[in-house]
């Protein structure tokens, strides 16, 4: 595989966004259960917030220099190579799983059915995907096509495609309005191609009150969707 200078990069810089993971991973910590898969897990930025809540995963991702890394800091984790969009889904990873959890992921994927449907085979009888993804096409720019997205999504199309391959909505919500802004003036304005280190961590002091505030509200636009989908 391809290596990917520019998605390891942006990864690395996310890790440095510690606030904003812990308030991301707090919004889908609900609906996490049993036997747990990050699909698409890339370097790991939410593994800590697994381990410290006593939640072993199988780690998979098509990157084996990702899964290399995880190895060595995540020794006792479960790890997978696999393409999510595959047509051909390994044993192992089928009806294996309470939960899976795949975030930013999917924007990748051009065969996103297939992914979908590979998330489905994936769960057990009531298990639950948790999908984040960026939104709102109109905030397509060049950081999402330096960074290898295919798309930008609504709810409405997540549910449609979930719908599709048997899913049953649970919840699904927009996040983080402050970074659509930020986002669309340093892609779309000032067509930067990467996320500047220094943005990452003032947007991850200076608005706090904004990801405290959305615990309690969801807006009806934002940066990213989350949905929660359930296997009947």
């Amino acid at each position: 595989m391809p290596s990917d200078p520019v998605g390891e990069q942006t990864l690395e810089i996310m890790n440095q966004a510690e606030y904003y993971n812990q308030w991301l991973y707090s919004l889908i910590r609900p609906w996490i259960s049993g036997k747990v898969a990050e699909a698409g897990v890339g370097t790991g930025n939410f593994l800590n917030f697994f381990k410290r809540d006593n939640i072993s995963i199988t780690a998979i991702d098509i990157n084996p220099s990702y899964l290399h890394q995880i190895a060595r800091t995540h020794p006792k984790e479960d790890i997978f190579q696999f393409d999510l969009q595959s047509s051909i889904l390994p044993a192992r990873l089928r009806s294996k799983f309470d939960t899976v959890v795949t975030l930013n992921v999917l924007e990748h994927v051009p065969k996103i059915s297939q992914a979908i449907k590979n998330i489905y085979a994936m769960l057990k009888p009531g298990g639950k995907a948790i999908i984040l993804v960026p939104a709102f096409n109109f905030a397509y720019s060049s950081l999402d096509k330096n960074l290898g997205h295919v798309k930008r999504y609504s709810i409405g199309q997540i549910n449609g495609l979930t719908r599709r391959e048997g899913f049953q909505e649970i919840k699904s919500f927009y996040i983080n309005p402050a970074g659509l802004i930020g986002w669309f003036i340093i892609g779309k304005i000032l067509k930067k191609g990467s996320i500047p280190l220094m943005s990452v961590k003032f947007f991850d002091i200076a608005f706090r009150p904004i990801l405290w505030l959305e615990r309690r509200v969801h807006f009806p636009i934002g940066l990213s969707l989350i949905i929660i989908v359930q296997k009947p």
